[in-house]
């Protein structure tokens, strides 16, 4: 016998939605292996809808932070869940209690950043992606020495 699309489509919906709600709440149990543990202690995801990641953060100063490293932090989404089709991740500044509130480690009483040196994990797909930047980024930095020193091999 065969069903009519109305009595089809509903179930068909219902099976995406269940998918796409997979994918959201692996993103946002995954935000700390994405972001790595100094930024995840002072940011979380809080939304994602219509292909907009919102982050809520502790500080402005960790919104600094995650709006200079937006793009790298979108290629990683984009790329581990591409059902989810992100386009953009909108920073926006929380309610510290809240962050105090839910913190795994309290030891931590400072919000505002210090120098970072930790850098965001990737997985080794996302590095052999990054290699390429990375060697015009050394050969650039290569040049940069030999003019230096030139530079003062002429002074």
């Amino acid at each position: 016998m065969i069903e009519k699309p109305g009595d089809i489509l509903p179930a068909l919906f219902d099976q995406i939605n269940v998918e796409k709600g997979k994918s959201n709440a692996s993103l946002f149990r995954s935000w700390r292996n994405i972001v790595g543990d100094d930024l995840a202690d002072h940011s979380h995801v809080v939304d994602i809808r219509a292909g907009r990641v919102r982050v809520e953060v502790d500080h402005p100063g960790w919104m600094q932070i995650i709006q200079m490293k937006k793009a790298r932090i979108l290629k990683i989404l984009k790329k581990r869940y591409p059902e989810l089709n992100i386009r953009d991740l909108m920073i926006t500044l929380g309610n510290k209690e809240v962050f105090k509130r839910t913190e795994k480690n309290t030891e931590k009483k400072e919000t505002s950043p210090k120098v970072q040196k930790k850098k965001i994990i990737l997985n080794d797909e996302e590095k052999k992606d990054e290699e390429p930047s990375m060697e015009r980024l050394q050969k650039a930095l290569r040049g940069l020495k030999e003019e230096i020193n030139s530079s003062n091999n002429r002074a």
